[in-house]
């Protein structure tokens, strides 16, 4: 995660990052295939994987805000995608 904390300064660790929760949000600009050239390009931001295989999209995000406290999810939401009053997060 190293590689986010010039864009997003208190970055949490994944290793030590709380589960099944709400941590923020961030805005989705756009959804591109990601070709093998995209991949190998940005392969630094993508840590998490460690090969390319066709059929896959990357999601470009913009303006991570941190919430004031962790949202519990219990399982409720997989995929992560729904609306937050702007007054639960930092300011």
């Amino acid at each position: 995660m190293e590689v986010f904390k010039d864009i997003v300064p208190d970055v949490i660790e994944t290793a030590t990052m709380e589960r099944d929760v709400v941590l923020g949000s961030v805005e989705l600009v756009r959804v591109v295939p990601l070709t093998k050239e995209f991949f190998e390009r940005n392969l630094r931001e993508h840590k998490e994987f460690d090969s390319w295989s066709p059929g896959f999209f990357a999601w470009l995000l913009e303006n991570p805000r941190r919430l004031k406290q962790p949202i519990p999810l219990n399982g409720k939401c997989r995929l992560g995608i729904f609306d937050l009053d702007d007054d639960l997060f930092k300011t």
